[in-house]
């Protein structure tokens, strides 16, 4: 994690003083949020503001290890451009 400089850092609580995000939005305010389904099964488009997150979930049932026959596996790959 990067370290907040001492000018970031009071210009941050000087906004939060005066009871608004950094952006100008007052702290009740949320950003505009919109998501749309894909193309193809498992496939969002979420949008939080100017932050744009294109996602695809994939599911798969397989068999389990011999050894490992009551336990399942979760696995996350992420990939970001």
């Amino acid at each position: 994690m990067k370290a907040v400089s001492k000018n970031d850092s009071e210009f941050i609580l000087e906004t939060l003083k005066q009871g608004m995000h950094v952006d100008g939005r007052p702290l009740l305010e949320r950003r505009k949020m919109t998501f749309a389904f894909g193309k193809e099964d498992g496939q969002v488009l979420l949008q939080i503001g100017n932050t744009v997150l294109y996602t695809t979930l994939a599911t798969y049932l397989r068999n389990p290890f011999i050894e490992r026959e009551r336990e399942g596996m979760y696995k996350i790959n992420v990939n970001l451009y």
